[in-house]
């Protein structure tokens, strides 16, 4: 009897214990940029300048505990050169070859907070804490699946800020959570697209501490 009540308060404690372990998701997002968007570029660098600016990667991670969603965009710094020569076939424009081709600029951070049970999320702007509802969607399931870092994923779509939304959610790690500003579905959002970006889950970190004074 004994050894049956140790059992049962050792596999609740287990119990407990997982449930209060957070999931960690970290993301990459890729965002295309169409040639048309260079125009303003002399012809003999567009290839190239569109080469960098799609491999471009944005980093980001997302906490998910219960019914809380912490999610981050990291502050980026992007420097990207290449170096030697860029060949042109247009000869109207005068120049043959141009060296260093260098492309700089940066990602602001950001912080969201949201709730799966309120349908809320909060953000912090200018040191000011704002909290809304989230936006409500119709998803519409298709039959189509994908392996995403081994978990086996559907995907829904909807229409989301006047665009397209596509989603693959896993139920495997019995948890519902989405990234960025998304609404909510059934289960954890491990790719995302929406316009011109993908965001894809590269990597998940089980058992994970929730965060403190996150916002």
């Amino acid at each position: 009897m004994k050894k049956l009540i140790l059992y049962i308060v050792v596999n609740f404690v287990c119990i407990i214990s997982y449930s209060q372990t957070a999931i960690k998701v970290f993301f990459d997002t890729n965002t295309v940029v169409k040639e048309e968007s260079l125009k303003d570029l002399p012809v003999h660098i567009r290839a190239a300048a569109l080469q960098q600016l799609n491999s471009i990667k944005k980093e980001s991670a997302m906490i998910v505990q219960g019914n809380t969603v912490y999610f981050e965009i990291k502050p980026q710094q992007i420097d990207k050169k290449q170096k030697g020569t860029i060949n042109s076939n247009d000869r109207t424009s005068g120049v043959l070859f141009s060296k260093d081709l260098s492309l700089e600029g940066s990602y602001p951070g950001l912080k969201i907070l949201k709730n799966f049970k309120t349908k809320t999320i909060k953000t912090k702007i200018k040191g000011k804490l704002t909290t809304e509802k989230l936006v409500a969607v119709n998803w519409k399931i298709t039959n189509k699946k994908k392996k995403i870092l081994s978990y086996t994923c559907y995907e829904a779509t909807t229409t989301f800020k006047n665009k397209l939304l596509t989603v693959y959610v896993t139920n495997d790690l019995k948890v519902s959570g989405s990234p960025s500003d998304l609404p909510f579905i059934n289960g954890l959002v491990l790719l995302y697209k929406h316009g011109n970006s993908t965001t894809t889950a590269q990597r998940i970190e089980l058992n994970q501490e929730e965060p403190l004074n996150f916002l």
